[in-house]
């Protein structure tokens, strides 16, 4: 093992590097353009059980990482990596043709290593620090040696009771103003002053049949401010997420067409995005619920289309307004011609049935002027904004409002936005 000891302040907010990598050479290299970079605490590790002994010991900021190594390789390497120290993040760096990098990519991604890029051998100094950039903008880390475990049914049985769920906002971001075109409603729960994240709770939610009742708890909350937020934009749109399993007990969508009228909210303000739970075909009683929701005029979305359950099928039903794009094709849009080939055949399937596409996961520049070349008319993720308290929501609406954030976004490809 070779590391440098020093430990001392970087240029770049203290962050350390693990570098991994069977050759020497390359590693040396790496190394000495990250300190170029300004970066001074560079562990290298020339073995996969090298690397594994770095990470659990010191948890460092960032691992690059080499794919093809002699005896074990990186592939179970960060895999290990992801179980000892959660959520790291990681820029995968080979030789490797590019599109056995992206098939590499995707299922790391599928395993839960927090894969921020991966850059193709010989690295420039520009490559390395937009990973490390990629890296301060994926989101917060877990504190080392912390892994959060899920909630159990008693947990959320009694959060329910105490009303502790608290209704968070996404903004989705229009292609042709702009302007914020609406909010998905989000469930998170504090603990102090930590969130919980949707991803500790909405599955044992959903398998014990929680969810149309913490639904039904947002709503009461998000419908106490979105009068407001219409008075100002009328045309916003407020979007919940139902399951099938939830619309198919045929109680759901009564209740909430009954709390929005009760509290003098359009019904065509709102928009169910219809999750992937199971085969919505299989589920006569969903689908009618759908139906009687349109009938109300309210909208309907196709979640993660591409993914799981969400299928051209769905589609030939002529009920959906809108087709959202899992973040999954959006993460690599930049770089990855197949996840091109998807969103440009979304779209083109979404204009032959009059929808209007909507991607999700939208991280960079570079992501947003893809998906907007590509004909996306929304766009959510974090170059925009992360889900925020109903507080935020009014300074988010106005920040957006002339369009020029998105104008400035787009001033490189000459394309132009402006009021409706």
């Amino acid at each position: 093992m070779i590391c440098n000891n020093s430990w001392v302040s970087t240029v770049l907010d203290n962050k350390t590097i693990l570098v991994v990598d069977d050759d020497a050479f390359h590693r040396l290299i790496i190394t000495a353009k990250l300190h170029r970079l300004g970066l001074r605490d560079v562990w290298q590790a020339a073995s996969s059980a090298e690397a594994l002994a770095i990470t659990k010991a010191q948890s460092p900021d960032i691992i690059f990482c080499d794919i093809r190594m002699e005896g074990q390789d990186g592939m179970d390497l960060l895999a290990e990596v992801e179980q000892a120290r959660p959520a790291t993040p990681v820029v995968i760096v080979s030789g490797l043709p590019r599109d056995m990098l992206n098939t590499i990519s995707k299922l790391m991604v599928s395993r839960g290593v927090r894969l921020v890029d991966t850059l193709k051998k010989p690295l420039t100094p520009q490559a390395l620090r937009a990973a490390i950039d990629k890296a301060e903008g994926s989101g917060p880390r877990p504190a080392a040696g912390t892994r959060a475990r899920p909630l159990s049914a008693e947990q959320i049985r009694g959060l329910l009771d105490k009303n502790a769920f608290e209704p968070f906002f996404e903004p989705k971001i229009d292609a042709r103003t702009g302007a914020v075109k609406g909010f998905e409603l989000l469930a998170r729960v504090r603990d102090g002053e930590r969130i919980i994240p949707p991803a500790l709770f909405i599955d044992t939610a959903e398998k014990c049949n929680l969810i149309p009742e913490m639904t039904l708890a947002l709503l009461d909350q998000a419908f106490q401010n979105f009068p407001e937020w219409l008075a100002n934009q009328p045309k916003l749109c407020l979007s919940f997420n139902a399951s099938v399993y939830s619309l198919a007990d045929g109680t759901l969508i009564p209740a909430i067409v009954q709390k929005a009228n009760d509290a003098n909210i359009p019904v065509g303000n709102l928009m169910c995005e219809v999750t992937e739970s199971q085969p919505l075909g299989l589920e006569t009683n969903a689908w009618e619920s759908l139906i009687r929701f349109r009938m109300a005029n309210g909208k309907v979305s196709i979640d993660d289309f591409g993914t799981g359950h969400s299928s051209m099928q769905n589609l030939s039903k002529r009920i959906f307004d809108e087709l959202k794009i899992d973040r999954q094709f959006s993460e690599s849009l930049a770089t990855d011609p197949d996840n091109q080939s998807i969103v440009a055949s979304s779209v083109q399937i979404a204009r032959k049935f009059s929808l209007s596409v909507c991607v999700e996961g939208v991280a960079s520049p570079e992501i947003f002027r893809t998906a907007h070349a590509l004909g996306a008319d929304a766009f959510q993720g974090w170059l925009f904004d992360l889900a925020m308290p109903a507080d935020r929501v009014p300074a988010c609406m106005e920040k957006y409002a002339d369009g020029q954030i998105v104008a400035d976004l787009l001033a490189s490809t000459g394309t132009a936005v402006g009021p409706a």
